[in-house]
């Protein structure tokens, strides 16, 4: 009895597992018609574009950033934390690129840490 109920568990959560899969290739392959926000990796493709001094790419976006760091990246962060700092109740950050304190206290303040990635930023200033 034992070991039908563990094969039945088991055949449910194959089937659990499967439709999630199909779920995820549907969504990859119809991005639009599901009628969902965008994507955080849509949001961060679209706030980094490169420039003529620099080039930034999705590795970058993952790439933690921590005080002393200088960069576009931490520019674009800036940037997207200022959009919602009055939610956080912070003082508007010089979008200046340079990872200070005052951009540390704002990481803590939206992500609850000091350091962070601007993917984290862009789901978190999405989430607020």
């Amino acid at each position: 009895m034992a070991k039908k109920k563990k094969s039945k568990s088991i055949n449910i959560l194959v089937v659990v597992v499967l439709i999630v899969v199909v779920f995820f290739i549907y969504q990859k392959m119809n991005p639009k018609s599901t009628g969902s926000s965008p994507s955080v990796l849509d949001a961060v493709k679209s706030t980094i574009t490169p420039n003529k001094e620099s080039t930034t790419t999705t590795h970058e976006a993952e790439t933690i950033l921590k005080k002393g760091d200088s960069s576009n990246v931490v520019k674009q962060s800036q940037i997207r934390i200022n959009q919602v700092r009055t939610k956080l109740g912070i003082q508007k950050l010089s979008e200046d690129g340079i990872f200070g304190a005052n951009t540390e206290q704002a990481f803590i303040a939206l992500l609850g840490k000091s350091t962070g990635s601007f993917t984290q930023v862009v789901f978190a200033t999405q989430a607020l």
